[in-house]
């Protein structure tokens, strides 16, 4: 700092006195050891404030942001005419650390890497293991009242009353409590049914939907919805849905630090009852979830290659439906750009549940039958669109279906 001025210079500021919001634009003049903030009036000037030079706080700008005059009063002073304030007051203007770094070039394309790097390492690791850990901890309670919200949103999102029989909703019922007895998860899971597009997914708390086309798909052969059943209750066992939702909080907060706006967290708390049926699983998530399965069905003395099988009829009913979308496109009848992909099957379904005569839906009913004969258009579907997803958000690899049959093998 400079020593006392005695000159007498001037620059413009926005002035706020500490007691109200009110901003005044206002002028700075340093007179002697003087700090004074003078704003127009009637007869000329008034004096707002004043306060020895030495008293007054100036934190180091950073960046081309305005300088901050504080005085002790609490009254702020906001400049943006930083050359002429650094004069009046004798501010280096090249003190600071920070702006020394901002004018380094190579140092800034190393931060940025660095930033680059940091996120990658934090999605990928520090982030999913957080959430576990979190989610590890989280009485059951708590979990059990998020799955109650996500179920009431879901049903007011469009997840209504299954239309299936009480004897076949009774079936399956009865395959889902013993594999929940085999797994000691008897008192954790619960199972719902619902009338919604195909899907079958785990909420928080425990509670695994299962919607009517899923349980069309396997109507004649049970034992490959045992399966996936299984594969669900491995989500349930781990608290996937839970560390998922956590994981994604996490996620809206880092990028909330990083950007300055965390107004996403807020978004995000509401729509987690959507995050629980659109969010992928990763890879090892689900690969866990599948030796999960395949330990499950082994335990209540089934195999795993019904897993396989599973995978199996769940891609062809998502070639079925890519091919079914294909053909309307080819007859000029292109769906709309918010199209649901399993829409026409949907449509198909509900109207076979009012009128039995209609006929059922194909990729729901039997999808290897819509699909025979037309080998060289699925490849080609497959090979523009690129890999289908069963269920919307659940991968369909080779893995997965090598990987059951191989445990069906293994001692």
């Amino acid at each position: 700092m400079s020593a006392p001025f005695s000159a007498v210079e001037g620059c413009g500021a926005v002035w706020f006195d500490g007691k109200s919001s009110r901003r005044t634009q206002v002028r700075m003049m340093v007179v002697g050891d003087e700090v004074r903030v003078i704003a127009p009036d009637a007869d000329g000037e008034k004096t707002l404030a004043s306060a020895a030079r030495g008293s007054l706080r100036i934190p180091s700008r950073i960046g081309r942001t305005p300088y901050r005059v504080e005085f002790p009063d609490g009254g702020l002073a906001i400049c943006s005419d930083a050359p002429v304030l650094e004069r009046m007051l004798g501010l280096d203007a090249h003190g600071h650390w920070l702006p020394r770094l901002e004018r380094a070039s190579a140092f800034v394309v190393v931060a940025l890497f660095g930033l680059v790097a940091a996120m990658y390492f934090a999605y990928q690791r520090v982030i999913p293991t957080a959430a576990a850990f979190a989610a590890e901890r989280i009485p059951r309670e708590s979990e059990d009242a998020l799955g109650d919200i996500a179920l009431d949103s879901l049903e007011r999102f469009g997840f209504k009353t299954a239309r299936m029989s009480d004897e076949e909703q009774a079936s399956i019922q009865a395959d889902f409590d013993e594999l929940a007895r085999a797994a000691g998860l008897s008192d954790v899971v619960s199972l719902q049914f619902r009338a919604a597009p195909p899907n079958a997914f785990a909420l928080p708390g425990g509670t695994i939907i299962v919607t009517d086309p899923l349980a069309l798909l396997f109507r004649n052969d049970r034992r490959m919805l045992r399966a996936v059943l299984a594969h669900e209750m491995g989500h349930q066992a781990h608290r996937d849905s839970l560390r998922h939702i956590l994981a994604g909080s996490f996620s809206a907060v880092v990028m909330g630090a990083v950007a300055g706006d965390v107004s996403g967290v807020a978004a995000l708390t509401v729509t987690v009852p959507t995050l629980t049926t659109t969010l992928h699983y990763t890879r090892t998530v689900e690969a866990e979830a599948d030796a999960y399965a395949f330990d499950l069905l082994k335990k209540t003395g089934v195999s795993p290659k019904d897993f396989a099988d599973a995978m199996r009829s769940l891609r062809a009913m998502s070639q079925c439906v890519s091919l079914r979308m294909a053909d309307r496109r080819a007859a000029h009848r292109a769906p709309g750009p918010m199209y649901d992909p399993y829409q026409d099957d949907w449509n198909d379904l509900s109207a076979s549940s009012e009128s039995p005569a209609r006929p059922p839906a194909p990729c729901f009913s039997d999808p290897n039958a819509y699909l025979k004969g037309r080998d060289a258009d699925v490849k080609a579907l497959e090979m523009s669109s690129g890999p289908l997803l069963y269920l919307r958000t659940h991968p369909i690899d080779t893995d997965r279906i090598e990987a059951a049959e191989a445990a069906a093998t293994a001692k």
